[in-house]
């Protein structure tokens, strides 16, 4: 995943293994540690019942089960997702429920081994593209029949896209996120309406030290401005279909930004040198929000909507995914119910506004029942809701290693786009 491909992606170092018991129950399944970070909470440790809930109770009703939870989050939402589960056990006393940490590079690769060995989890909370290489498996549960038109409606639509796959829900979607259009305001006081306009802004600012923009060709920030000309990276049975007039438009699109731009590939420059006030516009994730308004004042950063490329009327859009929460298929009757228990607790409007207000951890919301108070949460939510759907149907990693190598060769290097768009077709042709 994503963050797996640029250091500032990712939320931990090394390899690490955390469990919180949140009931008087045996531990989850857990690898040995050969490193710890000093992190919030870096040991085991045993966590009692709380007497209150800090939300309005959900009804009442009789359930038991062991439910262990697998997941990689920061401190901070590791810390809410724990105040979110006493709250839950204070309703349900009879569900005993542990938590385990992994590194977020670890995660995949640790479910899969324990799954095989029929010891995985209950819960494994990830990253949407997970989904669909653990459902091939056999490792999750299909959950079509739980979900009924009153539960999909509730859901904002691109966050429900993430769990679609081969006609089954392979999970359900917890927290939104994905990749936005930062401005800072001190630079830029303006917002760019059209490419044209952005391209103008960057060259009007770019002057010795200072950029108008830095871009970062990797895949992410990138393959999904083939929109903007009306194409798409694959058809729905994950065959390539940007070898297409329009895929030419979209490689012809990123040279022209990139001529204008500072250009890096799964790198931190980028968002360095926007920390730094050295450049006014920045291409990169959500969940990075804080962490620059932190750098260049809370009050100069804002998220913009995304400019129209005037070659085609169509607007440039960045990828939107989710962390889902996926049910193992191997749950007895028990553990099934207790477990499909806490995932709605996790989506209930209580929990939900919770993720949302909390600092440190704002999560964005699915449901389009909470209404989000902090301006910028506000623009970032309208702004993934008009965004383009990560494509879980295709195999993600074998597209971009085929697709980002002739990204940088046609935005950088001249190469004719039609022949790099032929040379990436051919190589996930001989690897699909």
């Amino acid at each position: 995943m994503l963050a797996q491909r640029k250091s500032r992606r990712a939320y931990a170092i090394g390899i690490l293994i955390i469990a919180w018991i949140l009931a008087a129950c045996e531990p989850a399944l857990m690898a040995e540690p050969s490193e710890i970070p000093e992190t919030p909470d870096s040991t085991p440790s045993s966590v009692g019942v709380i007497s209150e809930p800090t939300g309005t109770p959900l009804p009442q009703y009789d359930i038991e089960g062991d439910v262990s939870i697998w997941l990689s989050w920061s401190p901070d939402k590791v810390h809410l997702l724990k105040q979110m589960l006493r709250d839950f056990q204070v309703q349900h006393p009879g569900v005993k429920i542990s938590l385990s940490y992994f590194p977020e590079n670890a995660l995949q690769t640790s479910f899969e081994n324990a799954a095989a060995a029929g010891k995985g989890p209950s819960i494994l909370i990830a990253p949407s593209s997970f989904g669909p290489p653990l459902w091939k498996a056999g490792w999750l549960l299909d959950l079509k029949d739980r979900v009924g038109d009153e539960f999909r409606e509730k859901i904002h639509k691109p966050a429900w896209t993430q769990v679609e796959f081969n006609q089954s829900v392979i999970g359900v979607p917890i927290e939104i996120k994905g990749i936005v259009l930062y401005r800072n305001r001190h630079m830029a006081p303006v917002r760019a309406a059209t490419t044209d306009e952005l391209i103008s802004g960057i060259q009007s600012i770019t002057e010795g030290p200072v950029l108008g923009a830095s871009l970062d060709l990797g895949f992410y920030f990138t393959a999904s401005q083939i929109g903007a000309c009306g194409g798409s990276l694959a058809d729905y049975q994950g065959r390539p279909a940007f070898n297409q007039p329009e895929g030419i438009c979209w490689l012809e699109l990123l040279a022209t930004l990139a001529d204008v731009s500072r250009t890096t590939t799964n790198t931190d420059e980028d968002l360095t040198l926007f920390e730094e006030g050295r450049s006014a516009w920045l291409i990169d994730g959500t969940w990075n929000a804080n962490r620059l308004a932190k750098a260049i004042g809370d009050s100069w950063l804002t998220v913009d909507s995304w400019p129209i490329y005037g070659e085609t009327g169509k607007r440039l859009a960045g990828y939107v995914w989710t962390d889902n929460a996926y049910l193992a298929s191997d749950l007895d009757d028990e553990d099934l119910e207790a477990s499909w228990a806490v995932v709605n607790y996790l989506l209930s409007p209580v929990a939900q506004d919770l993720a949302a207000k909390t600092l440190g951890a704002r999560q964005l919301p699915v449901l389009k029942s909470v209404q989000l108070n902090d301006l910028r949460l506000q623009q970032i939510q309208a702004v993934l809701n008009a965004g383009e759907p990560l494509p879980i149907y295709i195999d993600l990693d074998l597209y971009i290693r085929a697709m980002e190598a002739e990204i940088v060769s046609a935005a950088l290097r001249g190469t004719d786009p039609g022949f790099s768009l032929l040379r990436a077709q051919r190589r996930i042709e001989r690897n699909r």
